[in-house]
């Protein structure tokens, strides 16, 4: 069977998908990198910039998913610093390290459905649910730890520096495993329900697509990243801290909306706000390589960012219009 014309089918529609503006902005990152500054842009540097912005990675999965439904969770940055701190206490009263980590993913999954539940059942606005939640769970940090805390085992921080192959870091695993799941999930008919539920919420009610137990699914998700995140950190830093994931949500946000997810729903790929926080944290790398004043710095970085989603979010609408008019036109060839 020849596959030439699939792969052309393939090309042809990589223009006009929503992700394909933060791919384009995340190469152009990556070749300045390479090109316009000193930093040695090989294979150990492509490994440390993937393990040092593991958690935003994670995060930006969870959030994706949600989005796409129509919510938001802005409590997942929490949720890492809740599970971050937790996981190392336990280990350092002497839990062993897979039930530790069973505790940690089984407080993440319920932080998740106790949105999922505020959202879908008690139908509270998803931005209240997920802020009110958010001070809860950064408050159970701080109740665990008020100061950073440091690992007294070395299991996790030395299976997280191991390499599949010896080539594939851990730190990817982590993203491909959420990644993974998320696309057998798609391939589903539950997949297709996201999708409805957040074009049209009531339509997607109307024909009879349980719109609340795919909130709770989706939010519970969420939580599982949010607790992969917190693994994964924990190897790296090799301790908890009951701040560091705070800061996280809002960036995870702007990476998921430059990556053609639609705030508003229904719109979009994880994919995409993948490669919109790979977009974002090269971005911090370029501002830091430029040496530019830290006061400045800041500024400097929200500006190209607002610019960066003005643009990419200005890229998608227009595949969109043109995806519409070429549906337009076929319909009319069709009719005669």
């Amino acid at each position: 069977m020849d596959k030439r014309p699939n792969l052309k089918n393939a090309f042809q529609r990589l223009p006009r998908s929503s992700s394909t503006p933060a791919v384009i902005l995340f190469v152009l990152a990556s070749l300045f990198v390479a090109l316009g500054t000193d930093a040695n842009f090989d294979w150990n540097y492509l490994v440390s910039f993937i393990n040092s912005n593991i958690m935003v990675l994670c995060i930006c999965v969870g959030e994706a998913v949600v989005i796409l439904t129509g919510g938001i969770d802005i409590s997942l940055g929490a949720t890492v610093s809740l599970c971050n701190v937790l996981i190392v206490t336990l280990l350092g009263k002497g839990m062993p390290l897979f039930p530790a980590i069973l505790i940690m993913f089984a407080v993440a999954i319920t932080a998740g459905l106790v949105n999922g539940f505020m959202v879908g059942v008690m139908r509270v606005s998803p931005l209240l649910t997920t802020y009110a939640t958010s001070i809860v769970y950064g408050g159970l940090a701080l109740v665990v730890t008020r100061i950073p805390i440091y690992l007294k085992t070395s299991e996790l921080s030395t299976f997280y520096k191991y390499r599949l192959f010896g080539v594939l870091p851990m730190s990817l695993l982590f993203v491909l495993i959420l990644y993974g799941i998320w696309k057998l999930y798609k391939s589903t008919p539950y997949g297709v329900h996201i999708y409805a539920i957040g074009e049209n919420e009531q339509s997607a009610y109307a024909s009879g697509i349980p719109v609340v137990r795919t909130k709770l699914i989706t939010y519970g998700f969420a939580g599982f990243a949010a607790g992969m995140g917190a693994l994964a950190v924990t190897g790296m830093i090799r301790g908890g801290d009951p701040k560091i994931g705070l800061s996280m949500p809002m960036t995870a946000i702007s990476a998921v909306v430059i990556g053609g997810v639609s705030l508003s729903g229904g719109k979009g790929d994880v994919g995409g706000g993948l490669f919109g926080s790979l977009f974002l944290v090269m971005l911090s790398n370029i501002i830091v390589f430029w040496g530019i004043n830290t006061f400045w710095q800041e500024l400097l970085r929200t500006l190209i960012l607002l610019a960066s989603i003005v643009v990419a979010t200005l890229l998608s609408q227009r595949s969109e219009n043109k995806r519409r008019k070429g549906g337009q036109c076929h319909d009319k060839t069709a009719k005669q």
